[in-house]
């Protein structure tokens, strides 16, 4: 049987005709290299265009709040279905057969978190049979549905980690991740123009990025490749570039540091109850003394509730972030002082700097300079 192959798209290479010719290039080659080729997609452009995410969110915001999360992840998910069932017909009109699929119609199966669901399960049946009778598949990424048929949606990255969880269902080749840039740089080229590309990677280094703030995949994205060792190459939609390829190889362990990372839209939130607090919430990020970092999302203000609620005084202060230098193993001991950024705790294979948001760029020019240049 041919090998089957998933090629993922982001926003901005299926926010218009234009990003979409570029696109199709990329599926035309894999269905004339003759394998089987599934398609998983984001919803069309970013945020300010009509059927992004994020104006969906504010659709339903702007009726009045707070806005029930069982609804909010059904207006959520129309993005990506649209863009899905729009692709789908874009590719039919270019010659190449497609049908599309909803996250549910594609077979994943979710808890019932709402806005932050795990995939419990895929069964790509009606997936498999597309394939089977020649067409292209369509899947729009970031949802499915729980056992109650109730739709869900991922979060932050969800198409990534919707597109690595069917290739391994499918027991695909590969899985390529398309975006607007050139691969894994080894920080954001859009803060450090300068910053170079890397051919490769190890999916522990990557994961350790996406941790700490990188929009290259999603965590749960990386781990899930890390599961069934599934081969991945982040790719340009809008150019013929090889990309970077992560790998699964065993990493030698480099004392110097090999990039860069950070995030921002962070709340810092104060609690009296630190041994606690980042048990009731998995994703809050622990900056020591009762310190923790909440991202500022469509969903933070009821988990800053739910904190409330558990602990009783909080405080909470928008606009802080974090920059974090990663390494291949075990960092050096002593990581160097910045002005206006605070060394807090993290995990041994990387320093991680507390900050207001105004100065991640100043501090990543700091870093770059000091350790890439």
């Amino acid at each position: 049987m041919p090998e089957t192959v998933v090629l993922k798209f982001g926003g901005t290479s299926v926010r218009d005709d234009s990003s979409m010719e570029a696109a199709v290039v990329h599926v035309r080659r894999s269905v004339e290299e003759g394998k089987r080729t599934v398609v998983v997609v984001s919803a069309m452009g970013r945020e300010g265009e009509p059927y992004a995410t994020d104006s969906l969110i504010k659709l339903m915001r702007s009726t009045g709040e707070p806005v029930s999360p069982r609804e909010l992840d059904l207006a959520m998910s129309t993005g990506e279905i649209l863009s899905a069932a729009f692709f789908a017909h874009f590719l039919t009109m270019n010659e190449i057969p497609a049908c599309a699929f909803t996250g549910q119609q594609a077979g994943f199966i979710t808890d019932d978190a709402a806005g932050a669901a795990e995939i419990l399960e895929v069964r790509p049946i009606k997936v498999q049979e597309a394939l089977d009778s020649g067409l292209v598949t369509v899947v729009a990424g970031f949802q499915g549905a729980d056992e109650a048929g109730t739709t869900r949606t991922f979060g932050r990255g969800g198409s990534d980690t919707s597109a690595v969880a069917l290739g391994a269902a499918l027991d695909a080749a590969e899985v390529e991740i398309y975006s607007d840039v050139d691969g894994v740089a080894l920080c954001d080229p859009r803060r450090i123009p300068e910053a170079p590309f890397l051919t490769e990677i190890g999916a522990n280094q990557l994961l350790a990025m996406a941790e700490e703030g990188s929009m290259i995949l999603h965590p749960r994205a990386v781990r899930a490749a890390q599961e069934k060792k599934m081969s991945i190459r982040i790719r340009n939609t809008f150019t013929q570039m090889p990309g970077s390829v992560i790998h699964h190889r065993p990493t030698t362990t480099n004392p110097n540091p090999i990039s860069l990372a950070h995030q921002g839209k962070q709340i810092l939130v104060h609690t009296l109850k630190e041994q606690n607090s980042a048990k009731e919430l998995p994703e809050l990020l622990d900056a020591g003394n009762g310190r923790f970092l909440l991202l500022d999302d469509v969903y933070a203000d009821m988990r800053l509730e739910q904190l409330g609620e558990k602990y009783g005084d909080i405080s909470e202060e928008r606009g802080w972030g974090t920059v974090s230098v990663i390494f291949a193993g075990k960092s050096e001991e002593n990581a160097p002082e910045l002005p206006d950024a605070e060394k807090v705790r993290s995990p041994s294979d990387r320093w991680r700097y507390l900050l207001r948001e105004e100065q991640i760029t100043p501090t990543l020019n700091t870093l770059f300079k000091l350790f890439f240049t």
